[in-house]
């Protein structure tokens, strides 16, 4: 049985699930940028932007995730501008767990270099990246507090 794609709208409110989900975790409120923008979201104080963040949403589990390269370079140079954490989000269907990674961490995750086709454009391409393995994504339950976990809460490091 051939599995259905999202619509946008789908997208949409699973990227502001995820969003939530996040805000709730952190304690920081949550912006979901507009359709079409280079990132899905961020989370933020009242003084500034703490982290900006990209959601993928899969139907299946891997064994690794895949980062697409141009992803991983404008979400870096970014969060660098700004002094915000860039995060890469998976929200599985499948399982509905939510796996969160620190690309500022990206080299000790010993990622490999890959391709993958990005069936998300009109005209689907093969895009560059990293995958990275499964054991080294955070799963973010929102029902534990984040005191709980071995890092803080927005693993600045």
């Amino acid at each position: 049985m051939k599995k259905r794609k999202l619509t946008k709208g789908e997208q949409r409110n699973r990227e502001e699930y995820v969003a939530f989900l996040c805000s709730q975790f952190t304690g920081l409120k949550f912006y979901q940028t507009p359709d079409q923008e280079e990132y899905d979201f961020h989370l933020y104080n009242d003084s500034k932007i703490k982290v900006m963040a990209e959601v993928k949403i899969r139907t299946s589990i891997y064994p690794d995730w895949f980062i697409a390269q141009k992803k991983i370079d404008w979400l870096l140079g970014t969060c660098e501008h700004f002094k915000a954490v860039p995060w890469f989000l998976v929200y599985c269907l499948f399982n509905r767990t939510l796996y969160k990674l620190n690309l500022r961490n990206l080299e000790y995750y010993e990622p490999r270099d890959g391709e993958m086709l990005n069936t998300e454009l009109e005209n689907p391409e093969l895009e560059k990246g990293k995958f990275v393995l499964l054991k080294h994504w955070q799963v973010i339950d929102p029902s534990a507090p984040s005191e709980d976990l071995p890092r803080g809460r927005l693993d600045w490091k």
